[in-house]
């Protein structure tokens, strides 16, 4: 894979983090859940989009799926993020609404120069984003990654949040437990695909 395809973007099987393949004709994607969530989710429907809520076991684990079948392919698709964030001040609403408080963003960023992406995906446009927060106790926390990805007028924002194995918010790519934690996340998003 290309240098510039984050470390949770890539495949992993991990034995002490097993998954399970995941395709949801419903949001049209197919990726991977951790072995021990459950496969059901929460659905919420709008005239605008489905989303999907899988949780994990803890309350700061989950995978939220957002899908629009009609989107406006003219508008600026990273606005179905940052409106959230600015409102809320947390980038993946289901997420912090299993708390009484919003979690505390102490890290998000754009993840620029992804330009080999959109054909691997087959998509016509796709961004990344990847942060840290801390849910209630210092001790609590996770790693956020987001994905949006329009093709045509198809659109989907896939969010997931997983409680760091590590102590606190690394900030080189060549700390073994930064990598970890991505490795992760690669064991459920690297296997990701757009139907």
């Amino acid at each position: 894979m290309s240098g510039n395809i984050p470390i949770w973007l890539q495949p992993f099987k991990i034995e002490s983090f097993p998954t399970r393949p995941m395709n949801n004709n419903i949001v049209q994607c197919s990726l991977a859940l951790p072995r021990a969530w459950d496969i059901t989710p929460e659905m919420n429907e709008t005239p605008l989009e489905i989303e999907h809520i899988f949780r994990g076991i803890i309350p700061t684990d989950g995978l939220v799926i957002s899908f629009m079948e009609k989107a406006d392919p003219q508008a600026n698709l990273r606005d179905w993020v940052e409106l959230i964030l600015g409102v809320t001040g947390f980038p993946i609403l289901p997420i912090s609404q299993a708390f009484t408080t919003i979690p505390h963003l102490l890290k998000w960023e754009y993840l620029e120069n992804q330009s080999s992406l959109p054909q691997q995906f087959q998509v016509d446009e796709i961004h990344l984003y990847q942060g840290w927060a801390q849910f209630g106790t210092a001790s609590n926390l996770a790693c956020l990654y987001l994905i949006l990805a329009r093709r045509g007028t198809c659109a989907w924002k896939i969010g997931l949040s997983l409680l760091s194995i590590g102590d606190r918010p690394k900030s080189t790519q060549n700390d073994l437990q930064n990598i970890a934690d991505e490795e992760r996340a690669g064991a459920i998003l690297g296997e990701l695909s757009f139907l």
